[in-house]
């Protein structure tokens, strides 16, 4: 009998999953926005390149052709009907309802705020009939060559491309490939409709299936890997926070994979910006995934269901939580989302930060939130006493409106959109924090220092460490104490 031959993707390559030739963010994935996103912020971006964008097009299936001028239409549209909404002033909405797109019937309802603001809400029907699956493609590159997240793949150089859904066949066993050894024969005959098997050899190496180690260590372990990402485990339970490790450190041979374990019980997600919820790296450790744990969305305006959105790729695995909303894993282990403060250009959005209480220890999870109002803060503290360790970032700025989510608003002036950015807290917002929370740490995402994310934060940021020292300097003023206080950069485990 001929031994099985076990093969993974090389160790150099990754995935990246595309919309429409860019790479693909979560509200690529929804049916509505991702037609405003594309012609309103991935089109006018790369402007100067028109030219080759189209002749990329040119080259596209009729399938893929007939979908992006759905698409387009679409976007039309609904431009139009965000602007007929926009101008009503307190009469009564209903004559509205046949201006909304055709595509869009039954899926919106229209009302005021309280302050007799119109908006509208999508309801779970806009999910149902989801076309832009047919602008999805999936790119193996090698992460050596193009170590980071490039804006627009059509002019880097690929191994391999899939034009298929995520969810199809083909695409969830390359993305599988990463991570878990597979029979040769068996990968291949699932990909067969899209490669060649001189391809697939091409495309992997031997690998050896180790068993998975079943033992445990119910002690508290915290480990950081990068940017916002964080492994906490305890016994046979582990969570991971905005898992992002789709990359590749030159100076390092372990993959960031290679930190997270086998068995991921939650993920945790503070909000939908891409370098918090990044897709390639979900769909890389689907097969690891129990629970994605996600904000609760209100389905106004523009704050769309995560979990709709993630649903056809995570069947069953998606769960909302509200704010103060508990989930209990063992007497002394449970989890809360809490408020999440800013960051969002002053719109709606589903976002959470996360409270871990475990062995008697509270972890505070606050990912690019703001102290707008320290109340919040004081009131969680009163609320499960002392916060011990919290882990934040300093973006101190951020992009305007008008850049940031020209997809999701109406057009402002450009000093209006400045006055609302993404930023997260700068030193001072950081210290108010710290005094309500009364920590023993407090660590400081790298933001931008992290070089193999040059690419996908831009180059590291001098006024983020300046921000870090500022913090310092401000803490030794007041004469506040911690027990630590670190820039973390890098794979470090976090110690108690």
């Amino acid at each position: 009998m001929s031994k099985t031959k076990l093969v993974k993707l090389k160790s150099n390559l990754r995935i990246q999953p595309l919309f429409s030739g860019f790479s693909m963010q979560i509200d690529h994935l929804h049916p509505v926005f991702s037609s405003a996103r594309l012609f309103l912020k991935d089109l006018p971006y790369i402007s100067k390149n028109t030219d080759a964008f189209n002749s990329w097009y040119l080259r596209q299936s009729n399938q893929f052709k007939t979908a992006y001028e759905k698409h387009k239409v679409l976007n039309v549209d609904w431009d139009i009907f965000l602007n007929e909404l926009a101008l009503q002033n307190g009469y009564c909405l209903d004559i509205l309802y046949k201006k909304i797109p055709i595509k869009l019937g039954g899926a919106i309802e229209l009302f005021y705020t309280g302050l007799n603001k119109p908006s509208y809400k999508l309801n779970n029907l806009v999910y149902e009939n989801n076309s832009s699956k047919n602008l999805h493609s999936i790119v193996v590159n090698d992460a050596k060559e193009s170590p980071n997240w490039h804006y627009w793949w059509g002019d880097t150089p690929t191994k391999f491309e899939i034009k298929r859904p995520l969810d199809n066949l083909s695409c969830t066993t390359l993305a599988d490939l990463i991570l878990t050894p597979s029979d040769f024969n068996l990968a291949y005959e699932k990909m067969s409709s899209d490669l060649d098997r001189e391809m697939l050899e091409l495309l992997t190496e031997e690998s050896i299936d180790k068993p998975d180690s079943n033992t445990f260590n119910n002690s508290l372990e915290i480990f950081y890997i990068n940017h916002a990402t964080i492994v906490i485990t305890r016994g046979d339970i582990s969570i991971i926070v905005d898992p992002l490790l789709n990359f590749f450190d030159e100076e390092n041979p372990a993959s960031f994979y290679d930190y997270v374990p086998k068995k991921i019980d939650y993920v945790l997600i503070t909000h939908a910006h891409y370098d918090h919820i990044d897709l390639p790296t979900l769909l890389t450790l689907s097969n690891r995934i129990g629970k994605i744990l996600i904000p609760k969305a209100s389905g106004m305006d523009c704050d769309f269901s995560i979990r709709h959105t993630l649903e056809p790729y995570f069947p069953g695995r998606l769960i909302e939580m509200d704010s103060f909303e508990l989930m209990q894993f063992r007497p002394d282990f449970s989890l809360t989302s809490l408020p999440f403060q800013g960051e969002h250009s002053d719109l709606i959005s589903s976002k959470a930060t996360w409270l871990i209480s475990v062995s008697g220890k509270n972890l505070w999870f606050g990912a690019d939130c703001r102290s707008l109002d320290s109340n919040l803060y004081k009131f969680v503290r009163s609320k499960f006493g002392v916060i011990d360790m919290i882990f934040i970032g300093i973006a101190c700025e951020g992009s305007p409106l008008n850049r940031a989510y020209p997809h999701f608003s109406r057009p402002v002036s450009n000093e209006k959109a400045n006055t609302r950015t993404t930023k997260g807290a700068g030193h001072q917002e950081i210290y108010e924090m710290i005094k309500a929370f009364s920590p023993d740490s407090v660590y400081i995402y790298a933001l931008g220092f992290e070089y193999w994310l040059k690419y996908f934060l831009g180059n590291p940021v001098q006024k983020y460490r300046d921000e870090f020292y500022r913090l310092v300097n401000l803490l030794d003023n007041r004469n506040k104490k911690l027990k630590n206080l670190r820039l973390l950069v890098g794979p470090q485990k976090i110690n108690l």
